[in-house]
């Protein structure tokens, strides 16, 4: 793969998650380093279920998952090299045990956005696996408790508001 389509793919990726972020009250993006950027945080303000010492709870939090997109993340993906649980380590879920986080299937050259669409779909109980978690304590009291998910049911880009038009006819009033 030539640099040339590696620096390519970069460059949309940073293009694309960062308008994402601009259109989202959940996400910041944060890229690291010098362009192009094979590096980022993601920081999603949401809601989630965290372990206390009572037991899990619901409640918010800053979430935030490191990713990088290595030489050869065109041809093939290694998740534990791509995805890094950054914390809270409060976070209860049955696909996250920091610093792993399964996401399900991955192909080479999953696109930024979809990683973000997909993380904060795990961070909110949007989407949860149960059949071999990363975290079994997580997943039995989740097969417990079906009925509270999601957690946090807002999308992650924000609904442009509906609005009303009017048409204003030559010499016309409102």
């Amino acid at each position: 793969m030539s640099d040339l389509v590696r620096t390519s793919f970069l460059l949309a990726q940073e293009r694309e998650g960062l308008r994402l972020a601009e259109e989202s009250d959940i996400l910041s993006l944060e890229p690291l380093a010098s362009p192009p950027h094979e590096r980022y945080v993601l920081r999603f303000a949401a809601q989630s279920v965290l372990a206390d010492r009572d037991g899990p709870r619901e409640g918010s939090g800053v979430f935030v998952v490191g990713v990088w997109f290595p030489g050869d993340y065109l041809q093939r993906v290694a998740i534990p090299q791509v995805l890094t649980w950054l914390g809270p380590r409060e976070l209860f879920h049955p696909n996250v045990n920091g610093p792993f986080l399964c996401l399900g299937p991955f192909r080479p050259g999953t696109p930024l956005v979809e990683i973000c669409y997909r993380v904060y779909s795990v961070i909110s109980y949007q989407n949860y696996g149960l059949a071999n978690p990363l975290n079994p304590t997580a997943a039995a009291w989740a097969r417990r408790h079906l009925d509270r998910f999601p957690v946090d049911p807002r999308p992650l880009k924000r609904r442009l508001a509906a609005f009303k038009t009017r048409v204003f006819e030559k010499g016309g009033a409102a």
